[in-house]
C-alpha cells in the first residue's frame, strides 16, 4: 500500500528576493503534505538544483528529484520519495521528459512490477497543441505490461463531470475542451479519487470559485 500526494506549490524552493517568512510557510505546509505520504509530486517548485538540494536537506528520510524550469522563477517539477522505497529497489531511474513540466521516476523492485511515477504541470499559457503534446509525453510512458504507472500533477483542465463551485453556492458544470479531449484519448486511464476541490480561483484578488484541475491517474484496474 502506497500513499500518494500531489501539490502545486507555486514557488516552493527559496528564490532571489523571497522572504524567509513565506519560505517557512511553504516548507511547513510541505511537511504537512509529506506527513503520511510515501511519494509526492510537486509542481511549480521554481529554483534550481542547488537550492532544491539545500531544501531537501531539511526533509530527513526523503529523496528528492527535480526537473528545473527554464528559469529559476518558472515551472520546475519534483518527485519526493521516502528513502526506504529506494533502499530496497534493484534500480532507480529519473528521466526528464520536458524541462520543468514532465518528469518520471522508475523504481524497479525485483519482487513486483516497476513503479513508473510521473509528475506533470501543464502550462495554461501554452497553445492547446502544446498542452496536448505535454500530456502525450507523460501518457506515452504508460505500458501496463511493463510498469505500474501513476501520473500526478496540475493538468490545468477539468474532466467531464467535475463541476465548479462559485462561492455563494452556485454550482456550474464545466465544459472543458481539454478535459473532454483527454477522456476520449485515454479512456482506460483510471482516476484515483479524492474528495473535494483542488483549487481556489480568485477574481479581482478575491476568492471566487473552487474547481478540480489536479489529478492522480493510473493504468491499474481499480477492481483488481
Amino acid at each position: 500500500r502506497l500513499v500518494l500526494a500531489t501539490w502545486n506549490a507555486q514557488g516552493l524552493v527559496p528564490g532571489i528576493g523571497s522572504s524567509m517568512h513565506r519560505n517557512g510557510i511553504k516548507l511547513a505546509y510541505l511537511n504537512r503534505v509529506l506527513r503520511n505520504t510515501d511519494i509526492a509530486c510537486i509542481q511549480e517548485c521554481h529554483g534550481d538544483n542547488d537550492s532544491f538540494e539545500q531544501m531537501c536537506r531539511l526533509l530527513p528520510g526523503w529523496q528528492g528529484f527535480l526537473a528545473p524550469g527554464v528559469t529559476r522563477a518558472t515551472g520546475g517539477i519534483a518527485i519526493l520519495v521516502r528513502r526506504y522505497l529506494l533502499h530496497s529497489a534493484a534500480g532507480v531511474t529519473f528521466q526528464v521528459l520536458c524541462p520543468g513540466r514532465v518528469a518520471r521516476l522508475i523504481i524497479d523492485h525485483t519482487s513486483s512490477m516497476p513503479l513508473n511515477i510521473i509528475s506533470i504541470h501543464v502550462n495554461p499559457h501554452d497553445t492547446l497543441h502544446d498542452q496536448k503534446h505535454t500530456i502525450r509525453l507523460a501518457m506515452n510512458t504508460f505500458a501496463a505490461d511493463i510498469y505500474c504507472s501513476v501520473v500526478m500533477g496540475d493538468f490545468n483542465f477539468s474532466l467531464p463531470g467535475d463541476h465548479r463551485l462559485v462561492l455563494g453556492g452556485r454550482v456550474t458544470n464545466t465544459d472543458d475542451a481539454m478535459g473532454s479531449w483527454f477522456r476520449s484519448t485515454y479512456p482506460h486511464t483510471h482516476i484515483i479519487d479524492h474528495d473535494g476541490y483542488t483549487r481556489l480561483g480568485r477574481l479581482h484578488d478575491q476568492p471566487h470559485s473552487c474547481s478540480r484541475i489536479d489529478y492522480a491517474m493510473t493504468d491499474l484496474d481499480p477492481l483488481t
